[in-house]
């Protein structure tokens, strides 16, 4: 009964995580998306390159966050 009772906390716990990942994977896929056919969307090659750069420009506001 006990073994049974771990057993649907510990699937719980995997849809949960289950869930999380599929929300990932579907944000990095629209991501992906916006590189595709050699058409590279404006905002998101300024983004990645700021990233890279380290820079700023003096009216933004950085939020810090989590991976994971």
């Amino acid at each position: 009964m006990e073994s049974q009772q771990q057993m649907v906390k510990k699937s719980a716990q995997l849809e949960k995580r289950l869930a999380t990942l599929k929300l990932k994977r579907e944000e990095l896929a629209s991501r992906v998306r916006l590189l595709q056919d050699g058409n590279i969307e404006r905002d998101m090659l300024d983004e990645q390159v700021r990233y890279q750069l380290n820079l700023l420009h003096k009216d933004e506001i950085v939020l810090m966050r989590q991976s994971g």
